[in-house]
C-alpha cells in the first residue's frame, strides 16, 4: 500500500484515538463543548477524505486555473463542512472520565445555581428560566457522558453558561484513572506507529506520491 496513503489515512485516526484514550486515563474530568467533541472526531477523517473522495473526484478543471492552490480551496470547504456539522446538530456537552455518582450532584448543584427552578425528570434536566431542557446520556463502560438538548427551544448563550459553570465545578474534582482509556490509547499507538515506519522507510515513494498528488 502506498506509505503516503498510510500516513494520511491512520494519521490522523491515530492522534485521534491517542487523545481520547489519554483523556481517560486523566485524574480529573474533562469537559468539552459539543462542537469541539464533533470537530475533532470529524477532523480524524480528513485524511481518508483527501485520498478517497477528493483524489478520486479530484477537480482537474479547478487545478488547471488555481494550480496547487486548489487544495487550499478544498480544504477549506472541508472546514465549512465540519462548520456546518455542528451548526446543524443540537448544543451539546461532552464529559470524560467522571463516574456518574460524581457527575449528578454536580450538575444537580450547578443547575441550582443558574436556574433556582432547575428540575429533574428521569435523567431530564430542565432549566426552564433559562431556557436550558437537556438529557443525560451516560456510558458506565467509558465514564463519560453527553449532555444532549431536548425540544428545539434552546437558549445557546444559557448553554455557554452552564458548559463554562460545569467546567470550573468539576477543574479541581480528582476521580480515579479509567482505565478503559488504554482500549483507545493502545490502539492508536499501533496506528501511529504503523504510519510512521511506512512514511520514514519509504522517503522516495512518499514523494513520489506528494508529486502525484499535489502537482498533477
Amino acid at each position: 500500500m502506498d506509505p503516503l496513503a498510510l500516513g494520511l489515512g491512520f494519521g490522523p485516526i491515530a492522534i485521534y484515538l491517542f487523545a481520547i484514550g489519554l483523556l481517560n486515563l486523566r485524574r480529573y474530568p474533562v469537559v468539552l463543548t459539543g462542537w469541539q467533541d464533533t470537530a475533532y472526531l470529524l477532523l480524524a477523517f480528513v485524511g481518508l477524505v483527501v485520498i478517497g473522495p477528493i483524489n478520486l473526484f479530484f477537480p482537474l478543471p479547478a487545478y488547471i486555473r488555481f494550480g496547487p492552490w486548489v487544495w487550499l480551496l478544498l480544504l477549506a470547504l472541508l472546514g465549512l463542512v465540519i462548520i456546518s456539522i455542528n451548526l446543524w446538530m443540537r448544543p451539546r456537552i461532552v464529559l470524560y472520565n467522571i463516574p456518574y455518582s460524581e457527575l449528578k450532584p454536580v450538575l444537580s448543584e450547578v443547575a441550582l445555581d443558574l436556574d433556582p427552578n432547575a428540575r429533574w425528570a428521569g435523567e431530564c434536566l430542565v432549566l426552564p428560566t433559562i431556557g436550558v431542557q437537556l438529557f443525560l446520556d451516560y456510558s458506565p463502560l467509558l465514564r463519560n457522558a453527553r449532555l444532549v438538548a431536548v425540544g428545539r427551544r434552546q437558549d445557546f448563550q444559557s448553554w455557554n453558561q452552564l458548559e463554562a459553570a460545569l467546567r470550573k465545578a468539576l477543574e479541581k474534582t480528582e476521580v480515579g484513572r479509567n482505565w478503559t482509556g488504554l482500549a483507545f490509547l493502545v490502539p492508536g499507538l499501533l496506528l501511529v506507529t504503523v504510519a510512521a515506519l511506512a512514511v520514514l522507510t519509504s522517503p522516495e515513494q512518499v514523494a513520489d506520491s506528494l508529486e502525484r498528488l499535489f502537482l498533477r
